[in-house]
């Protein structure tokens, strides 16, 4: 079975990529979507907003496993224990997992 966000698939163009600005301003344009960490600080607050609803919807629906590096931020290893925070993956690791990547706080 295909995954969703395989190159090819419907959400492909997400894979690897920070998708917070394509879903905040519902843009699918490549333009839109960063190859790193996009801090998002030209956005008006509804578009910020929108980033934030979407946040909401994926972590209902998808596991939470980690979250995109800041440029110059290090990146940190936790254990699997259920109390220990979600590691840190910068675009290539979400890219070889699949994954598209929306910012968190």
């Amino acid at each position: 079975a295909q995954s969703l966000h395989e190159a090819a698939a419907p959400y492909g163009i997400f894979a690897g990529r920070d998708a917070s600005r394509g879903l905040g301003t519902f843009s699918l344009d490549k333009d839109a979507l960063r190859d790193e960490y996009d801090d998002l600080s030209d956005l008006n607050a509804v578009h910020i907003q929108s980033v934030r609803e979407w946040e909401m919807q994926f972590k209902e629906k998808y596991d939470y496993v980690g979250r995109l590096l800041k440029p110059g931020e290090e990146p940190s290893e936790y254990t699997d224990k259920e109390d220990s925070p979600p590691r840190t993956m910068t675009t290539d690791d979400a890219a070889s997992a699949g994954r598209g990547v929306v910012r968190t706080s």
